[in-house]
């Protein structure tokens, strides 16, 4: 079996294929609520298209909380409670992110079809998706036989494999947030932009600035390795590294909520709907990127400090 370091880094590796489809589907979703046929005014267009957003966000939460806890919580080490967490939370953001891609199906078909017909491709649509993702792996897991990683020293990562986790890390980040940045770039040019209450339009702008300051901050880690380190091993860059791209989930996290708010103020532009469903994806984003991380480290280092019996 693979040693648990080289598993773990399989996982991340993992999680960035999920990561750009997810913030593809995102930059879709916020980019579709602008364009001329979709009838916002119909009930089931709103319900579906905000709900499709919420499980777009809610996976996208979820899959940065495995980085954000292997950097935050382990300061990078190697650990099994990190492993098991990945694979619990990937999980997790399969079955939101099957949910969310429904609910998209369904606006589209709804507004070519109907909505009876939206509803039934949008069932099969989760149907397969969670066949897919889930069942299938269910039943090839259950017929072979499976066994756990080889457990490393989880307080003694060399510094190489540290900062080749750190790296991976933004590379898991990265390209789903330059997806979501190109999808930006394009609502304020369409005519239903206008339409917007001037608090949107800031917001989106605000949303904007935001995800490219994200960005700006995830490429700074392989830039520097290249050009103050020429590649090499150090532990100054590991520092540096981790704090950059613990520090950038802030700005990432405010930009999508961000858009979250605009999408909510072109679906319910006579409500204070809005307000609510960007503090919520706030919370949540904090809580998964930065409270959960932060709990799970006070408890390592509680039982660390804990007498010995």
């Amino acid at each position: 079996m693979a040693p648990l370091d080289s598993s773990l880094k399989t996982g991340l590796d993992e999680l960035r294929t999920l990561m750009l489809g997810t913030q593809v589907a995102f930059g879709f979703q916020f980019q579709s609520l602008f364009q001329d046929r979709l009838d916002i005014s119909a009930g089931a267009i709103q319900t579906a298209a905000l709900s499709g957003m919420s499980c777009t966000v809610l996976t996208l939460g979820l899959l940065i909380a495995a980085p954000a806890v292997h950097r935050i919580a382990d300061y990078g080490d190697v650990g099994g409670r990190t492993h098991r967490l990945t694979s619990t939370l990937a999980h997790a953001a399969l079955v939101t992110l099957a949910l969310g891609f429904a609910a998209t199906v369904f606006v589209t078909i709804a507004t070519e079809f109907g909505p009876a017909t939206g509803l039934v491709v949008a069932l099969l649509t989760a149907a397969v998706c969670l066949a897919a993702w889930h069942s299938w792996g269910s039943v090839l897991r259950s017929t072979s036989h499976r066994r756990e990683p080889t457990a490393v020293n989880s307080r003694h990562a060399k510094l190489h494999d540290r900062i080749d986790y750190v790296l991976t890390e933004a590379r898991v980040i990265l390209p789903g947030a330059q997806a979501l940045f190109g999808f930006q770039l394009i609502v304020p040019l369409m005519t239903a932009f206008e339409t917007l209450p001037f608090a949107a339009r800031v917001a989106h702008f605000a949303g904007l600035a935001f995800v490219a300051v994200a960005i700006v901050l995830l490429i700074s880690p392989a830039a520097i390795h290249r050009i103050a380190f020429d590649g090499d091993d150090d532990e100054r860059f590991l520092s540096l590294s981790s704090h950059i791209v613990t520090a950038a989930l802030v700005p990432l996290a405010l930009g999508v909520a961000s858009e979250l708010y605009v999408a909510t103020a072109r679906l319910l532009p006579a409500s204070s709907a809005s307000q609510w469903t960007a503090a919520v994806a706030i919370c949540v984003l904090f809580g998964l990127w930065y409270g959960l991380p932060l709990a799970l480290r006070s408890q390592r280092e509680s039982a660390r400090c804990s007498p010995q019996t």
